[in-house]
């Protein structure tokens, strides 16, 4: 076989889920506590429909909100049903920090290093990303982010 082309090798992550979204802990915590936000509604109606996926700090900043053990534990299940994105690395860090930069020189200062790590990820990705957090929305126009927003009534 020689293996001089590698048809069937694994393709890179933004390749294969590109009908998927990302689910922002906003959203996931709202899920959790029973808040009906249009967010819950959409993700309630995704669930076992579409692809979801949740990255692995976002499953930190969930799960670690979780103060009582039963929840924690119902949390946890809960969330174990989402494939889980390693979201880090040198390459994305770095990028990160680069759209951090840029977001500020154009008068958008996050209010977390993780929304932005999740936005690059996200562009990167070729993810809708699913969130109620508001400095998602004005990172829309300036990384190119596809944010999920609800119907106009």
């Amino acid at each position: 076989m020689g293996g001089r082309y590698r048809r069937h090798a694994a393709e890179p992550f933004s390749r294969l889920v590109v009908t998927a979204s990302f689910v922002d802990s906003s959203v996931l915590i709202d899920h959790l506590r029973g808040t009906p936000t249009p967010q819950v509604t959409e993700l309630r109606q995704r669930l076992g429909v579409s692809e979801l996926v949740v990255g692995d700090l976002v499953l930190m900043e969930v799960l670690q909100g979780l103060r009582h053990p039963n929840a924690f534990r119902a949390g946890d299940q809960v969330l174990g049903s989402f494939p889980c994105a390693d979201l880090m690395g040198r390459r994305r860090a770095r990028a990160s920090a680069l759209a951090y930069h840029e977001l500020r020189r154009r008068g958008v200062t996050p209010r977390s290093s993780i929304d932005v790590l999740i936005a690059c990820f996200c562009v990167e990705a070729n993810l809708e990303l699913l969130s109620s957090d508001r400095d998602h929305r004005l990172m829309v126009p300036i990384l190119g982010l596809r944010l999920w927003e609800p119907p106009l009534n």
